[in-house]
C-alpha cells in the first residue's frame, strides 16, 4: 500500500537562500513535515478533519476479532500511514524545530506524535505530561492515555481517558480507545457501555465507527447501517 509522499520529500534539495536565518530553514522544514504528515493521516482516515490520534486506533474489523490480550497488557498495533521510516526520518526535524522553538505547541505536539510513533514512549509522555501541566487539552488527554496504555499503566490510562471524555464528550477517539482497552481487559460490560455513552454524545457523522465496535464486542455483525 501506497502511504502517499515522503514527509521529508524535498527535504534534501531545500537550499537555503541568502538572508534567511538556520533556524527559519529548521522551522521551514518541520511545517512542511507537519503539513504532510496531517494530509496523510487525514486521507488514511476517510478525510477527517480532526487532529491525528496517532497510531492508536483499532477500528478495522479485523483487529477486533483477533484474540484478547491479556489482562494486563494492551498491544500498540503497528502505524499504516505514514510508515514507520517516515515517522522515524521527521523526528530529528521536529526535534530540531522545538529546540529552535521551544514554545512552538504545533512543534512538540507533532514530535510526541512521533515519538509515540517510533515507540520512543516515555519520551511522548513527557512532553504531553509537560504540556497538559500548562494548558488542559483533550486530545492530549486521550494521546496521554495511549501511551500510558501501551506501557502497561492501565489504571493510569483509564483515568486519562475519562477526562479526556468529560472534556470533550463529542469526540469518537476516546470512546474508541478506552472501549477497546476495557474490551481486552475482559471488562465487557464497561466498554459497552463507554460506547453507548458515545453513541449519545458524538456527532452522527462519527456514530459508525462506535456502532460498529459495539456490534463487534457484543457478537453481531460488523456492518452496520449508519443513521
Amino acid at each position: 500500500m501506497k502511504h502517499g509522499p515522503s514527509p521529508l520529500a524535498g527535504r534534501h534539495a531545500t537550499k537555503r537562500r541568502p538572508g534567511l536565518s538556520r533556524s527559519a530553514v529548521v522551522y521551514a522544514g518541520a511545517l512542511m513535515v507537519t503539513v504532510v504528515v496531517a494530509v496523510v493521516l487525514s486521507l488514511t482516515l476517510g478525510g477527517s478533519t480532526s487532529t491525528p490520534p496517532g497510531r492508536v486506533l483499532a477500528t478495522g474489523d479485523d483487529r477486533w476479532r483477533e484474540s484478547r490480550a491479556s489482562n494486563t497488557t494492551v498491544p500498540a498495533p503497528v502505524p499504516e500511514s505514514p510508515s514507520l521510516a517516515e515517522w522515524e526520518a521527521a523526528v530529528p526535524i521536529l526535534e530540531e524545530a522545538t529546540k529552535t522553538g521551544p514554545d512552538d505547541a504545533a512543534a512538540n505536539r507533532q514530535l510526541a506524535l512521533a515519538y509515540y510513533n517510533v515507540g520512543r514512549l516515555q519520551d511522548a509522555r513527557k512532553i504531553y505530561e509537560t504540556m497538559l501541566a500548562d494548558k488542559e487539552d483533550a486530545v492530549l488527554r486521550n494521546r496521554l492515555g495511549n501511551v500510558l496504555r501501551d506501557l502497561g499503566d492501565l489504571a493510569a490510562a483509564e483515568a486519562q481517558y475519562r477526562r479526556a471524555l468529560n472534556q470533550n464528550p463529542e469526540s469518537s477517539d476516546p470512546y474508541m480507545n478506552f472501549s477497546e482497552m476495557l474490551w481486552r481487559m475482559h471488562r465487557d460490560g464497561e466498554a459497552v457501555a463507554v460506547l453507548e455513552e458515545g453513541l449519545d454524545k458524538v456527532s452522527p457523522e462519527s456514530r459508525p465507527v462506535l456502532e460498529r465496535a459495539l456490534s463487534i464486542i457484543q457478537g453481531g455483525s460488523a456492518t452496520t447501517t449508519s443513521t
